[in-house]
């Protein structure tokens, strides 16, 4: 195997670094490996697969746990998770109590619907980043705009 010196590396990356590294449970060095994969694959995207969430999202964006979870889960791509994994990983916003508390406030205050709870939870997160959501179930999201959740008609974009 190869070995790479880098040379003045600035201490506020290398903290980013290590950060990054706990956050995946691998070393400093496996984790600058796994970088340096993903900026040599082919992550090559047209805006068709990536979507309208490319026109709405930019730099400095965050995603809700939630959300994220709910992408991975398909129908999209490994190539087009890949490469919003890329982008958003150092942007995604845990469940906290805060979060959990609220989610559930929007649950039982919205009907308490067969499996809404994660919709909650994304709701919730939008909410506290004072964000506007993005879907395409607009309806799921609907009982939801009292408590000052915005939504955003993906369909416009």
């Amino acid at each position: 195997m190869s070995t790479i010196v880098i040379k003045n590396l600035p201490d506020a990356l290398h903290l980013k670094l290590k950060e990054r590294s706990k956050r995946h449970h691998r070393s400093v060095t496996k984790e600058v490996i796994a970088l340096i994969e993903k900026a040599v694959a082919d992550t090559s995207l047209s805006t068709n697969d990536i979507g309208p969430l490319a026109a709405i999202f930019a730099a400095g964006d965050q995603m809700a746990a939630m959300a994220w979870s709910e992408f991975r889960c398909g129908p999209a791509s490994p190539m087009l998770i890949a490469a919003w994994e890329a982008w958003i990983a150092s942007r995604i916003v845990p469940i906290d109590q805060w979060l959990a508390k609220f989610g559930a406030r929007l649950f039982n205050e919205t009907g308490r619907r067969s499996r809404s709870l994660a919709d909650c939870l994304v709701a919730a997160s939008a909410i506290q980043m004072k964000a506007a959501m993005v879907t395409l179930n607009r309806a799921d999201f609907d009982p939801m705009l009292p408590f000052g959740l915005r939504l955003v008609d993906i369909a416009r974009h």
